[in-house]
């Protein structure tokens, strides 16, 4: 399916797809109106291949390997949650530690 066949797909929503690109990560309907790149995103549009959507995902044509890519890394994501909530729960035994968080890839669930 083509971005002609996704109507809600504006230039706005097309470079967010085309910036989360970069880091090998197609985004669900959801993910491309919460990871908006903006009004100085919108520079990227001019760029923007064609985009298609398979399971719910959109990604720039030539890249279907995303779709098994992205499976993979929220599969190794999930566990290395699993172990920074371990270490999370020792952490929050010292007093002084005010917080622990994830950010980055794993936030993502990209790492």
């Amino acid at each position: 399916m083509g971005l002609q066949d996704n109507e809600f797909l504006g230039k706005s929503e097309a470079a967010s797809i085309l910036y989360h690109d970069i880091f090998d990560y197609p985004l669900n309907a959801k993910e491309i109106i919460k990871w908006g790149v903006g009004k100085k995103g919108l520079s990227l549009f001019k760029k923007t291949k064609e985009i298609l959507n398979k399971d719910g995902l959109y990604f720039l044509k030539g890249k279907e390997n995303l779709l098994y890519k992205r499976a993979l890394k929220e599969r190794i994501s999930k566990r290395k949650i699993e172990i920074a909530k371990k270490n999370a729960s020792i952490l929050a035994k010292f007093p002084t530690i005010k917080g622990v968080f994830i950010t980055g890839a794993l936030a993502m669930n990209n790492a």
